[in-house]
């Protein structure tokens, strides 16, 4: 399983990749990014199973994020 974690803070996003043990949950791969821009790049370019998204961000929301993988 693939988790991407995306929020405008570098500090949450390497805070939650960096202090959740992700191997005992099954995850194998952590992605993270600092925006929907980012994050979209990821998500074409990798099987992401799971997503974790701040909702308020700079020029597209965590929700239009949502709205856009569906």
């Amino acid at each position: 399983m693939n988790v991407l974690i995306v929020d405008d803070q570098l500090s949450v996003v390497e805070g939650l990749k960096n202090h959740i043990d992700w191997a005992s949950l099954g995850v194998e791969g952590v992605f993270v990014a600092v925006s929907a821009h980012e994050a979209k790049e990821i998500i074409e370019a990798n099987s992401i199973d799971l997503l974790l998204t701040d909702i308020e961000m700079p020029e597209e929301n965590g929700l239009e994020l949502v709205s856009w993988v569906r």
